[in-house]
């Protein structure tokens, strides 16, 4: 049985399937403000990559996959988010 030669890696998923990018924000700290400036921002990137935002709001995350965007993802872009929503709040999968 494979299970038992260890975990599989991941699913690539369909043929030409592009990673997600992962978006996790405190929405109590940055509020309404803040979101509308991360969709502009990553409106400004437009691209053929998925968006998830995991919003923190009372203790709780809420995922929502923003089926409208599609960004390019680039280290810069990771960077310039991490450098405002914190380390570890940007990945992809």
């Amino acid at each position: 049985d494979a299970d038992l030669d260890g975990p599989r890696p991941p699913d690539p998923g369909p043929r030409g399937s592009v990673p997600t990018l992962h978006v996790r924000v405190d929405a109590t700290r940055f509020g309404q403000e803040g979101l509308h400036r991360l969709k502009e921002l990553l409106a400004m990137r437009r691209g053929d990559h998925p968006v998830v935002l995991h919003l923190l709001t009372g203790g709780q995350e809420i995922v929502l996959n923003v089926r409208e965007m599609r960004v390019s993802v680039s280290e810069e872009l990771r960077t310039e988010l991490e450098a405002w929503l914190g380390t570890g709040s940007v990945w992809q999968e």
